[in-house]
């Protein structure tokens, strides 16, 4: 499993992030860091709870671009 998931590529831009699958994944889970919050989604739907990221059933070579949003506090 580690070596499928080292190769997804996530590319990081100012508000938006890219995540690249070139094989399938049933479930792939990702963890926002930081003062941001999803504030849209393209490609899957996304479960998204407390910063915690979750994708299902992805198909192979397929994208999903997050738009962040900061939260202001």
């Amino acid at each position: 499993w580690w070596i499928k998931r080292e190769t997804v590529i996530i590319k990081e831009g100012r508000n938006e992030v890219v995540i690249y699958f070139p094989e399938s994944f049933k479930k792939f889970s990702l963890t926002l860091l930081g003062n941001y919050q999803v504030a849209t989604s393209e490609g899957y739907p996304l479960e998204y709870s407390e910063g915690k990221l979750q994708f299902t059933d992805i198909k192979a070579d397929s994208r999903i671009k997050l738009q962040l949003t900061r939260n202001e506090t």
